[in-house]
């Protein structure tokens, strides 16, 4: 198993979409995306979202703060959205360093079996399909490499266009799981949706 660097996502690119790390120009367009009434609602981005805040996420991003693989989505030279994968089995700091001595000792991280995807896209690049592609990319990169065993996705429950990407990034059908998810002290129900590295092969050799 690789040594992750997670401050360090890999550029991916496909058919003019490019995910790459974030970069210090993103801010104004992420404050822009996370001041959007859908943002808003769907996620759980502060209602009271600054440039500030923006700003300072963009920086802990640069950081590479925790285990995840942060993306910004490029689209006609320009900032089109973020896409998160969290690896499972390093849930901090601490943990994070002691994966990293054990790689520097052993050779190897402990197995990150899971991923799971976060994404928002922005207001003026909805509608394009986009995102499902993005996720495929993410997703298509961390099998191949073999970091994860299983992808999962969630989102508030009525949240279409989060499930429209889900599934045309090949997450099968969704189950709804009540009280899943709590969003500024409410627990709401959500959809759920797991893709397996041997459903991702299968779709692969399928596609040819």
């Amino acid at each position: 198993m690789e040594l992750i660097d997670f401050s360090q996502p890999p550029t991916l690119t496909d058919d003019g979409l490019t995910l790459r790390k974030h970069r210090l120009e993103d801010v104004d367009a992420v404050y822009e995306r996370c001041r959007d009434a859908a943002s808003i609602a769907w996620t759980t981005i502060p209602r009271e979202y600054t440039r500030d805040m923006a700003e300072e996420y963009v920086k802990g991003l640069l950081a590479g703060d925790g285990p995840t693989w942060s993306w910004a989505l490029e689209a006609d030279g320009t900032y089109a959205g973020t896409l998160d994968l969290r690896f499972s089995g390093v849930d901090n700091a601490e943990e994070l360093e002691l994966a990293r001595a054990d790689a520097e000792r052993f050779g190897g991280v402990r197995p990150l079996p899971t991923g799971e995807v976060g994404f928002v896209t922005h207001p003026a690049f909805r509608g394009r399909g986009l995102m499902g592609r993005a996720v495929r990319l993410g997703l298509g990169e961390a099998f191949r490499r073999g970091l994860i065993e299983r992808a999962v996705w969630k989102a508030k429950a009525g949240n279409v266009g989060s499930l429209k990407a889900a599934r045309a990034a090949g997450f099968p059908p969704h189950i709804e799981a009540p009280a899943i998810l709590s969003e500024r002290g409410i627990n709401n129900d959500g959809w759920v949706s797991v893709l397996t590295r041997e459903q991702w092969e299968t779709a692969q050799s399928e596609a040819g």
